[in-house]
């Protein structure tokens, strides 16, 4: 997301609701990801500031910053928001004289307190969120600490471990702003350039070239200074190349099969056909149900032109309904679950929305543009 989007938003929020809900907001951005109960205990922990001012924050604020636009529900029960949204209002909470260095060290603690247990636990997920909490509330009060937790993770990685490799370097993209302001920059030059290769080429070289950048021991540092030492170039050894070749052939192969899949033959849904597009200001997926005829040669027709309609350009029908959500989760739901009689009559075109509306809301959550397939 922009800044000047986030800073709507942000303005938009704080006129509707208030400062009090402002002031809640600020404190908010300060875990990567909240929960309805990480998010009520921070409103209990923090109704003054650090001149032991009341703050005087109303309990609806919890649920009113849950379901306004910024924040986005990603999982059951867990929201995030964007990077922008949380820069912009981390920066107001520390510019504000009633907050400042103070609160955001009383957050950290607070934080870390608050993941102890979390920590230990059985579920990996449940550990893996606490894990990211924590070395958040470490980048703002102890970064060589989260530097070196992270780092010493990459190394450890494995070939196949694909998606660890990108939750960890989104994480410390996440982390961007304060690892920077505490001299940490080498290391974020270093991530970005492992991201490129995920992006154009294959995860499995970005492993080899995350271990070979940041090839330090668990020991080899104690300060962020130490970081430079981190190498600008992959070796190109033997075993990488042959890696990098058969990753790639593999890539190359499931692009095949979408190609192939995607030249089949369709039986069209007579329950109609959906447009999905965003709205990235008010952090929306929106989608469009329209009907349709079907003849028996499986063309289909706009019900009150009669025209046959075009697999591609613009639709110009009615729709008869419009579905909107902050989340692929949410869409689905007003769709299939509480809409009767339900839009979708067929299994493979209940498929399609499902795929399309998480590529909207992985859009939608990274500010790219999404044309539907």
């Amino acid at each position: 997301m922009k800044p000047e989007v986030a800073s709507r938003r942000i303005e938009s929020f704080g006129q509707r609701f208030g400062e009090a809900h402002l002031y809640l907001a600020y404190h908010a951005a300060f875990p990567l990801a909240l929960t309805p109960d990480l998010l009520y205990r921070l409103w209990a922990n923090f109704q003054r500031d650090i001149h032991r001012q009341e703050l005087k924050i109303p309990w609806l604020a919890v649920a009113d910053l849950l379901l306004s636009n910024l924040c986005n529900e990603v999982g059951h029960e867990l929201y995030e928001m964007d990077t922008a949204v949380r820069n912009s209002l981390l920066k107001e909470l520390k510019e504000n004289p009633h907050f400042g260095e103070k609160r955001i060290n009383e957050l950290s603690d607070f934080l870390l307190t608050y993941v102890r247990q979390q920590i230990e636990s059985h579920d990996p997920d449940i550990r893996d969120f606490a894990h990211a909490q924590r070395w958040t509330a470490l980048a703002y009060t102890r970064p060589s600490e989260a530097v070196h937790e992270l780092i010493s993770i990459l190394l450890e990685l494995k070939v196949d471990e694909k998606a660890e490799l990108i939750r960890i370097v989104s994480l410390i993209e996440t982390l961007a702003e304060p690892l920077v302001e505490s001299g940490f920059e080498p290391l974020l030059v270093s991530v970005r350039r492992i991201k490129e290769v995920v992006r154009n080429r294959s995860e499995g070289l970005a492993i080899a070239l995350s271990q070979q950048q940041l090839n330090l021991s668990n020991n080899s540092f104690t300060s962020q200074k130490e970081i430079t030492s981190i190498p600008n170039k992959v070796t190109q050894s033997f075993e990488i190349l042959t890696l990098v070749d058969q990753i790639e052939n593999n890539e190359n192969k499931i692009t095949l099969i979408d190609h192939k899949l995607s030249q089949r033959h369709i039986d069209l849904d007579p329950g109609g056909y959906f447009i999905i597009y965003l709205e990235q200001v008010a952090g929306l997926i929106y989608a469009k149900h329209f009907t349709n005829v079907v003849d028996e040669h499986g063309l289909t027709f706009e019900p009150e032109s009669g025209k046959v309609i075009p697999t591609r350009g613009k639709i110009k029908g009615t729709h008869i309904n419009v579905f909107s959500g902050r989340t692929a989760k949410q869409v689905c739901v007003k769709i299939f679950e509480e809409t009767q009689p339900c839009p979708v009559t067929q299994l493979d075109h209940a498929a399609y929305l499902g795929r399309e509306l998480m590529r909207a809301e992985l859009a939608l959550i990274t500010s790219q543009e999404y044309i539907q397939d």
